[in-house]
């Protein structure tokens, strides 16, 4: 027996037939935003090359990084992990960990694994916390965390962010 599903040009309508409607001075809301960054999440996964790079701060700039006005600080700065056989004949690879789709991925998962946790494998549907939505991460799944946060109180979503 098919499940039945509310329309979804019924719960658009619902959600943005909203009052009062506030836009910005580019007369968009901020659903664009949201969109925005779930596009990036989705195409766009890089990760910190090591070692940093160190940038030294200018003798008496007074800047943000130098209040003190003292001098010969440095900067430590990360850049996204390339191919290093790129970047110095031609231009630089960087690496992407994320699929080169949109995809949905953030939310169904980019490997086998964490779509086995995340999903019910039933009728399609994924696991979902009555109250919260996402589910919590009861399995230890790998959330990006680096060893800094015990993953069991975190969500689990397709994405390690």
């Amino acid at each position: 027996m098919p499940v039945s599903t509310p329309n979804a040009r019924a719960i658009s309508n619902a959600i943005f037939g909203q009052a009062p409607h506030v836009y910005n001075k580019h007369s968009i809301s901020s659903l664009t935003a949201a969109w925005g960054q779930f596009i990036a999440h989705d195409l766009i996964m890089t990760f910190a090359h090591s070692p940093a790079e160190t940038i030294q701060v200018p003798l008496a700039t007074c800047d943000l990084l130098d209040s003190t006005c003292e001098g010969g600080k440095n900067l430590s700065v990360s850049r996204n992990a390339y191919d290093p056989s790129t970047g110095v004949s031609s231009t630089r690879i960087l690496l992407n960990d994320a699929t080169a789709y949109l995809d949905a991925s953030t939310v169904y998962g980019q490997d086998s694994s964490r779509q086995g946790f995340i999903r019910t494998f039933s009728g399609g549907k994924l696991k979902a916390d009555p109250i919260n939505g996402v589910p919590p991460n009861t399995a230890a799944v790998e959330m990006g965390t680096a060893g800094h946060v015990d993953v069991r109180d975190l969500r689990l979503g397709g994405d390690v962010r």
